[in-house]
């Protein structure tokens, strides 16, 4: 056996004798234990291409590619698919935000005269809708002037699409509130649906005429931006007035032809 290695550390030891050093790269053959204090430090920020780590901050690489892991942060828009699928965007909406409130406002009115008054100031533009069984829902109230310039008509209109009345009525009715909520659904690329009632001529727990709202629509392109138009007519101006007024869409979740 070979005699061992001694390595002198005393200043007698270590006068006018040769000191070994390290001077180039070296293998190690075999496993050194660190014990205690870190082993070394490493003054280079250089990237070792060889150099794999087993943990960061105490984390399995795993962890860093689960959405799971996040805790704190916001997800980039640009993760997100869009259109969202069908399944996992069920408890979503798709389509872009819509709400649009006027509160209990004085509203808008028709002007004089047989024809259609677009009330302008409620248009809304409306994104595509992604799939049928989309629904775009509308609420409103409507006030009626007491005279006999019958019918009164309220109407609307998404796009090109057909002109479908919400309210019609012939009748003086008793304190003029029609409040109304209406469904438009989305049945193939081009056809639709709109069904809805509407309350004429009593307030709150009184008697009410009640208008039934269901019709087909057609010649309306869902699959792009459309704009949703609400009309009135009668023969004197402010006959028929929209106060409160809002849109909201909801999500079809199967995507069913409905």
């Amino acid at each position: 056996m070979a005699a061992p290695i001694n390595v002198g550390n005393t200043a007698a030891q270590l006068a006018g004798k040769t000191l070994l050093t390290l001077e180039d790269a070296t293998d190690i053959p075999a496993l050194w234990n660190f014990v205690g204090t870190p082993p070394f430090t490493v003054e280079s920020e250089a990237l070792v291409p060889g150099l794999n780590a087993d943990l960061l901050d105490g984390e399995e690489g795993a962890a860093f590619h689960n959405a799971s892991g996040l805790v704190t942060g916001i997800i980039p828009a640009g993760r997100f698919p869009d259109p969202l699928p069908a399944v996992s965007g069920e408890a979503l909406t798709q389509l872009r935000t819509l709400l649009k409130g006027f509160g209990y406002s004085a509203g808008q009115a028709n002007t004089a005269g047989s024809g259609d008054t677009q009330l302008t100031n409620y248009d809304v533009v409306v994104p595509p809708f992604g799939q049928p069984g989309d629904v775009l829902i509308i609420e409103g109230t409507l006030l009626l002037l007491a005279n006999t310039d019958n019918p009164k008509l309220f109407k609307a209109q998404l796009g090109g699409g057909t002109l479908v009345t919400f309210v019609s009525t012939a009748l003086n009715v008793a304190n003029h509130i029609a409040p109304f909520r209406v469904v438009l659904r989305r049945r193939t690329s081009t056809t639709g649906s709109m069904t809805g009632i509407a309350w004429l001529g009593a307030a709150a727990l009184g008697a009410a005429t009640p208008y039934i709202i269901n019709s087909g629509i057609t010649g309306v392109d869902w699959t792009i931006d459309q704009t949703l138009k609400v009309f009135a007519n009668s023969a004197t101006a402010d006959t028929v007035r929209l106060t409160d007024y809002d849109t909201l869409p909801a999500r079809g979740v199967t995507g069913a032809l409905v």
